[in-house]
């Protein structure tokens, strides 16, 4: 027993040090908001999410930061953040089809000349995989859901929440 709870404690600072390490990748080596423990998942959501490439596109580093390690935590960190300040429609979506993921998490608001729907738009041509319309504006719900996207999560200060929420989205899809 004492064996098994020291291989716990091995993966989870495995786990802890890969968050971190994607966190300085998206936001530089200087990022000083690091998480020191992994964030608590059921093991139903981990099962459910467990197959899942999980990609959140956002322009803000404060909720990119605050939900990718719950994602991370999910899917035994084989999700990945995108954060797209400073980059333009094209860039971004070129950086999706490299990265290939089975679900993307994504936000409405990215800049003046365009949003998180137009990007799904461009996607939907040839994306195999789940687009989630991901915002703090529930009005958003609709021009997600005519751009293209497979559903939508209302965004909010809640990590938990919006994890329990996708994970019943991919349940139903895969039922």
């Amino acid at each position: 027993m004492e064996n098994q709870n020291e291989s716990m404690a091995e993966d989870s600072s495995l786990l802890v040090e890969k968050i971190n390490t994607e966190l300085k990748r998206l936001f530089g080596d200087n990022y000083r908001f690091l998480i020191k423990e992994l964030p608590k998942i059921s093991p139903e959501i981990k099962e459910i999410l467990k197959n899942e490439k999980i990609l959140m596109v956002d322009d803000n580093n404060f909720l990119l930061s605050s939900y990718l390690p719950y994602l991370m935590a999910a899917t035994d960190t084989d999700s990945l953040g995108l954060f797209c300040v400073g980059k333009d429609m094209f860039e971004i979506t070129k950086e999706i089809q490299e990265i290939e993921p089975s679900l993307i998490l994504m936000d409405y608001n990215m800049n003046d000349s365009f949003n998180g729907t137009d990007i799904v738009m461009r996607l939907r041509r040839n994306f195999p995989g789940k687009i989630i319309g991901f915002s703090s504006d529930p009005l958003n719900e609709q021009k997600f859901k005519k751009s293209g996207a497979d559903d939508f999560i209302h965004k909010n200060d809640d990590p938990e929440y919006a994890l329990s929420e996708l994970a019943k989205i991919v349940k139903n899809k895969k039922q």
